[in-house]
């Protein structure tokens, strides 16, 4: 079975968000490159793994094909900016640290509170969905020192919103089709289906 899912990883640290000294312009880092994740477990391989994400996995070009929402928390129904192809209220860059974002804050109630909410630190990481399952994406190697696979991922198939957020661990992917913990047992290829089918019909609400 192939897998389609919507992943999401967060980040902290130079990830933060802030508030700029003119006042409602909100920046962060959605990605920080070859940055080690926590050790995660997939469901579907069975296996432990370590990820990063490689400098060539986000260009101007790709970027430029895709529809970004900047949302809080993965809610598109607290959406603050957007681009859409290149254009629109976000402004995506990418740097040698990683992708960037950058906005000027609505004059809404979402927009209101995540300035403030930023200016007091509640919001302290930076986060963004996406796919990368088609061939190339992600490189697995095995690595003897940690005896764990270390995953690579060198392109994306979709990068669908990026985020403020309150939890900023780069562990967590949807409908926890990936854990900090191994199962008790492996799940059946039957209770996988059901995991995608469930994941996929909230994947089309975003």
């Amino acid at each position: 079975m192939e897998k389609k899912y919507i992943e999401i990883r967060s980040f902290g640290g130079i990830a933060q968000p802030v508030v700029s000294a003119e006042g409602r312009t909100i920046e962060g880092y959605a990605i920080v490159f070859n940055t080690p994740s926590q050790v995660m477990y997939d469901w579907w391989d069975g296996d432990y793994f370590e990820e990063r994400i490689a400098p060539e996995a986000v260009t101007d070009a790709f970027l430029a094909t895709q529809d970004v929402k900047a949302v809080v928390e993965h809610n598109p129904e607290r959406l603050l900016a957007r681009s859409n192809k290149g254009k629109g209220s976000l402004t995506l860059t990418v740097d040698e640290k990683g992708l960037k974002y950058s906005f000027e804050a609505p004059d809404t109630q979402e927009g209101n509170n995540a300035l403030e909410l930023i200016k007091r630190g509640d919001y302290s990481g930076s986060s963004f969905k996406f796919r990368a399952y088609s061939k190339g994406c992600v490189e697995k190697e095995w690595s003897k020192e940690k005896q764990r696979w270390i995953h690579t991922i060198r392109k994306f198939d979709g990068i669908y919103d990026v985020c403020i957020t309150t939890d900023p661990a780069y562990i967590e992917t949807t409908v926890d089709v990936r854990s900090l913990q191994a199962p008790e047992e492996r799940k059946s290829e039957e209770e996988m289906r059901s995991y995608y089918a469930e994941l996929e019909q909230r994947a089309r609400r975003f």
